[in-house]
């Protein structure tokens, strides 16, 4: 599954309404796994952290100013800005009609 649409199924599911019964279950299960995240953002972090201390000779960090990014994303890569708000715009709506809750009156 290509990248942009792995954001648009995280975004509509982020806007989805969430009933109270999920909650509930949600903090059950977190009470009982919160190792396993923990652990997993420590091997995710410890790298970073250890090779930022033990690199020898660093350079600092050039400077990039706003105008220099504009000029990336907006050059090469507008369409596929544009592609990617397009596609988080459908999601959007999709969440909008899905996630509606209308009372309807009985005819």
């Amino acid at each position: 599954m290509p990248a942009p649409f792995v954001v648009l199924f995280v975004f509509v599911v982020m806007t989805l309404p969430i009933v109270p019964e999920a909650i509930v279950r949600e903090r059950a299960a977190l009470k009982r796994a919160w190792p396993v995240p923990l652990i997993l953002s420590i091997l995710v972090v410890a790298p970073f952290v250890f090779g930022a201390f033990a690199m020898p000779g660093r350079h600092p960090a050039l400077p990039v100013s706003a105008q220099d990014v504009g000029r990336l994303l907006f050059g090469p890569w507008a369409l596929v800005i544009e592609l990617a708000s397009l596609l988080l715009l459908a999601g959007l709506i999709g969440v909008r009609h899905i996630g509606r809750n209308e009372r309807r009156t009985a005819r």
